[in-house]
């Protein structure tokens, strides 16, 4: 029987959250259909945060039934990845919350100008946090070193 998926360590995983990744936020609708949509997030140690506005789709999964998954993950080796569980919590929305937490993915200045936009021209925005229930974590590339460890796989690193 093969040995399961070594995840990340802890220095790891919140190491791994704090880079500028997009995160996929899964929900489910009234009619039973699951909804999958990017985000770009902030993590504070202990929640996963994004701002949204009330009236998206995900918010519609969201709004009847507050559990919520999450795949943050990368495309290309080593193929790391974060899977969370939760449960989201509505918060008011906050510019400089906004502004801080675009500005890994796009720079103070920009961030800036999107925080503004977005309290000037978007009253419906709120910002969620995702309180972790559980998380799973993965290190596919580990994981196929250790399998191929005479020579490994093309583009596996550990």
């Amino acid at each position: 029987m093969p040995r399961p998926l070594r995840g990340l360590k802890p220095v790891e995983l919140e190491a791994f959250l704090a880079e500028p990744r997009v995160a996929r936020i899964a929900v489910v609708l009234a009619d039973g259909r699951p909804h999958v949509t990017p985000v770009l997030y902030a993590w504070d140690g202990e929640r996963l945060q994004f701002s949204t506005r009330r009236r998206t789709v995900k918010m519609q999964g969201l709004e009847p039934d507050a559990r919520v998954s999450v795949t943050i993950d990368e495309e290309r080796p080593p193929w790391r990845g974060v899977l969370i569980d939760g449960i989201v919590e509505q918060l008011p929305h906050d510019q400089a919350w906004v502004a801080e937490a675009l500005a890994r993915y796009i720079g103070s200045a920009a961030a800036a100008v999107y925080a503004e936009h977005v309290t000037r021209d978007e009253p419906d925005r709120v910002r969620i946090a995702v309180r972790p229930e559980s998380i799973a974590s993965w290190n596919l590339g580990k994981a196929l070193a250790r399998i191929g460890s005479k020579g490994g796989f093309p583009g596996a690193r550990s």
